[in-house]
C-alpha cells in the first residue's frame, strides 16, 4: 500500500493542532558568546499513522527532520513526534505552511521567518559585534513571542 502523503495545507492544518514552534536557548561554555540558539518545530500525536503522515511529507519535501517516541511514566500512552531543529529546514517548512496558517500560530510563523532571516544560519562568520547584535535581536525577538504566547516561547503545549 502506497505511503500517503498530506498536502501543504493538510501539514499545515496538522501543524496548527497538534504542533509547537519556539526558539531554543541553551547556555554553554565552548560557545563564543555562551550561548547558542536554533529555531524548533514539532508535531506531536498519540497517533502513529498521523506522525508517519507527518514525517513523509517532511521526506517528500526533502526537508531534514527527527522523528521519536516519547513514553508516559506510567508506560500507557506513547506519543509519536516529529522534530525539526535545523534553520534551513524550519525555515522551508515554515515557508511551506504560512499561506495557509491562521490566527496566532501565523502571527508566529511571520515572527519566527523574520527572526531566522535577522538572526542568519550561524554567527560564525560575524564580527563580535555584529553576532552580539543578532544575539540581542533574537532575546527581543523572545520576549515579543513569550508576551504573544506566554512562557514557552511561541510553542502552545
Amino acid at each position: 500500500m502506497p505511503e500517503e502523503v498530506p498536502s501543504n495545507e493538510g501539514i499545515a492544518w496538522l501543524w496548527m493542532g497538534e504542533g509547537s514552534a519556539r526558539w531554543v536557548f541553551k547556555v554553554v561554555s565552548d560557545s563564543r558568546f555562551g550561548l547558542r540558539m536554533w529555531p524548533s518545530v514539532e508535531i506531536a500525536n498519540n497517533d502513529k499513522a498521523i506522525i508517519d503522515a507527518a514525517a513523509a511529507w517532511f521526506r517528500v519535501n526533502g526537508i531534514r527532520h527527527l522523528r521519536y517516541t516519547r513514553k508516559s511514566k506510567n508506560r500507557t500512552n506513547a506519543a509519536y513526534l516529529v522534530r525539526l531543529y535545523d534553520f534551513r529546514a524550519v525555515k522551508a517548512f515554515l515557508e511551506a505552511v504560512a499561506p495557509y496558517v491562521i490566527g496566532k500560530k501565523g502571527e508566529q510563523v511571520a515572527e519566527l521567518l523574520t527572526t531566522i532571516d535577522t538572526v542568519g544560519y550561524s554567527q560564525r562568520w560575524l564580527s563580535d559585534d555584529a553576532a552580539k547584535h543578532r544575539i540581542i535581536t533574537a532575546f527581543a525577538s523572545q520576549k515579543r513571542l513569550r508576551k504573544l504566547y506566554g512562557n514557552n516561547g511561541g510553542g502552545d503545549k
